[in-house]
């Protein structure tokens, strides 16, 4: 409780009025706030400050009629809950200047996010009205809101479908092209979208077989023999263009040239002259001798019988010069053959036969020898050679010293 000391005075002549005391006051009456004389300005000014505290001399700040608010104050301290002491004692808790926020009203539309399409679009207010001063709360809810709009369609641009197979080859032999496909519509260009970048064909190299194989032309004559008699040997020769074999046809089978002997009558030796010494041997055993000297199987002719059949050498039974000839075809790997004059290479023929075709090789040299010289042939390779006539080893006095 408070005691009240209320004197009423009248200001002009500053006589004191009549004295109120606490004892004819009712403390729960919010009218006993001096409203008795401070509506007319007749109050003590100290307790008058206290009725008013902005100084203001209105009643716009005032308490809740009917609460007590120095009672409750003193018991439960609700000025220290300032948003609930400003509803009902908003005056005795100083709360006048309190001022809780307020929306503005709400701004303009904005244009929308995108120009074409779905998109939002969002206005504005502003805790204005009033803003929140000494304490006063924050305006409740959002200060945005968003909303829907739509423009034109917006551009698509169009994609690719995927591939479709590979058509077949557009031709039946020999190299064609294949084609595939596809369409701009994954999804269609719209809108003024752009179109599919790139070919809606694509093509590659195909091929089915060869369009024809090769054939031989007719064998030519037969070219010179060797030797003029005494044994030698000759060839004849054709080629693969009767057609020829188209891109990836065939080639012709079996081999371009041929051999056979020739001139295989003895030399006669004039009177007074160099005795007739020569031999002519074929068709390899495919065994090797010593030194890997090749066998043969078919001896045309041994003129002075100095060819051994046996060992494969030929031993001079005079001195002078001689000829000597080897000739041979192989395939599928390299073969060649040294012609020896007593186990010295004095020359050699080499087929390069890497592949399925066969290959021919020949050597021939002239030799001096003496009386007992060995020459023979020493080959590697032998077995890849074709075991027929077309394969032979030949040699003939020239001249006897």
């Amino acid at each position: 409780m408070w005691a009240c000391s209320q004197q009423c005075v009248q200001p002009s002549s500053g006589i004191i009025g009549r004295e109120v005391s606490s004892s004819s006051l009712d403390l729960a009456d919010p009218a006993v706030d001096c409203e008795q004389c401070c509506s007319v300005n007749y109050c003590n000014k100290q307790l008058c400050s206290r009725a008013h505290i902005t100084g203001s001399g209105t009643d716009e700040c005032q308490d809740s009629p009917g609460f007590n608010c120095e009672l409750v104050s003193a018991t439960f301290n609700i000025c220290a809950d300032i948003h609930h002491a400003k509803s009902v004692c908003r005056k005795w808790c100083g709360l006048c200047d309190l001022v809780d926020g307020g929306w503005s009203s709400w701004g303009e539309w904005s244009l929308c996010e995108r120009t074409c399409g779905r998109s939002q679009r969002i206005r504005l207010k502003e805790c204005t009205n009033p803003a929140p001063a000494h304490g006063g709360l924050e305006c409740p809810g959002n200060r945005a809101e968003f909303d829907n709009c739509t423009g034109v369609p917006c551009p698509i641009p169009g994609e690719w479908s995927a591939w479709t197979y590979w058509g077949a080859c557009a031709v039946s032999c020999g190299m064609g092209l294949a084609a595939r496909t596809r369409m701009c519509n994954n999804p269609y260009p719209n809108y003024g979208g752009d179109h599919c970048f790139g070919s809606p064909s694509e093509y590659k190299a195909c091929f089915t077989q060869g369009c024809h194989d090769g054939a031989w032309s007719d064998w030519q004559a037969w070219g010179a023999c060797s030797m003029t008699c005494n044994g030698g040997i000759r060839s004849r020769s054709r080629t693969c263009d009767y057609p020829a074999p188209s891109l990836f046809g065939r080639s012709c089978p079996g081999d371009s040239k041929e051999y056979s002997s020739c001139s295989t009558t003895t030399c006669q030796a004039s009177s007074g002259t160099q005795p007739a010494i020569f031999f002519t041997v074929t068709t390899p055993t495919g065994y090797l001798f010593q030194e890997n000297v090749p066998m043969f199987s078919v001896v045309v002719v041994n003129q002075g019988h100095a060819y051994d059949q046996r060992t494969g050498q030929f031993v001079t039974p005079v001195a002078g010069v001689y000829e000597f000839y080897v000739a041979f075809i192989s395939k599928n790997a390299t073969t060649q053959c040294f012609v020896r004059q007593n186990r010295n290479i004095m020359v050699y023929a080499l087929a390069n036969g890497g592949d399925s075709s066969w290959q021919s090789a020949s050597a021939s040299a002239f030799l001096h020898c003496d009386v007992g010289d060995h020459v023979d042939l020493s080959c590697g390779g032998w077995q890849y050679v074709d075991h027929n006539a077309s394969t032979m080893f030949t040699g003939a006095l020239m001249r006897a010293d």
